[in-house]
């Protein structure tokens, strides 16, 4: 099923650039049995809504409407993981 793919495919970048660009969240996500892709599909899922403040949302919202496509998703939530 080609959404199983797209799903596959974002999870590998989000795991990607967790490790890269955020080493020790990474590993303190490990060292306490914490599944930081568990928390990102739930926010990817639901849309962001709950996770964000609402000017925040809106303004993810409108970077996914300017990039006119999903496949800035992932990125948005790796950032999200990153930042909060």
């Amino acid at each position: 099923d080609i959404i199983d793919i797209y799903i596959y495919i974002y999870f590998q970048i989000i795991y990607i650039l967790a490790i890269e660009h955020e080493p020790d969240l990474w590993t303190h996500f490990m060292a306490h049995d914490i599944q930081p892709l568990r928390l990102v599909f739930r926010w990817m899922m639901r849309g962001f809504s709950g996770h964000l403040p609402p000017e925040q949302l809106l303004y993810l919202w409108d970077l996914v409407i300017a990039y006119d496509s999903m496949e800035v998703y992932p990125l948005l939530a790796a950032a999200i993981l990153s930042f909060r």
